[in-house]
């Protein structure tokens, strides 16, 4: 379907799981053509970038999804992890600090900020491990494999790999294309 935006977001998003970045961001920006105002499409569009390491358009893209709608906690992770990967770990934080808000998650939120305050970004994202170190519901192994490697552990990155790999979680499939887990 040439001028369906939902065809178009599935076919980028497969494009991204096989690390076709520059044919993904084409499907993306197809649908942002038919469907502007969607946040999903627009989110998807900074991942591929993202994936492709386009860091600076990917902060631009997340910069105009959050300008779409600010109060929906994914575009603010995915910003998270990109500004970690430019090395703007502090930003990373307030953008993580904010998802875990808009997520529903204050008081944590509230304990990830007074940590990075006293003491580094890195120890803050260890405290976030902690906190998720049973994955409670609201997280999953996928994001605490990216985490994980934050703050280098391999290690325990690998072990939240096969857990998602293992419950089959949906975001196990972009593995391949998340720069997080290159070698």
């Amino acid at each position: 379907a040439p001028n369906s935006p939902l065809a178009h977001m599935r076919y980028g998003a497969l494009l991204v799981r096989i690390r076709r970045f520059d044919e993904a961001k084409f499907a993306f920006e197809r649908q942002i053509e038919l469907d502007p105002l969607s946040v999903v499409g627009n989110t998807n569009l900074g991942m591929a970038l993202f994936c492709k390491k386009d860091f600076a358009a990917a902060d631009m893209q997340y910069k105009k999804t959050l300008e779409l709608d600010n109060k929906s906690g994914a575009p603010h992770w995915l910003l998270s992890r990109n500004l970690w990967q430019q090395g703007k770990k502090d930003a990373s934080i307030e953008a993580i600090v904010r998802a875990l808000e808009l997520d529903g998650n204050v008081q944590l939120a509230e304990k990830i900020r007074e940590k990075t305050i006293a003491s580094t970004p890195a120890e803050a994202i260890e405290l976030l491990l902690h906190e998720w170190r049973m994955n409670p519901p609201g997280t999953n192994p996928h994001n605490l494999a990216y985490l994980s490697t934050y703050v280098n552990d391999t290690e325990m990155a690998v072990q939240w790999l096969a857990k998602s790999i293992k419950e089959r979680h949906p975001w196990s499939a972009w593995i391949s294309a998340a720069p997080e887990f290159e070698i």
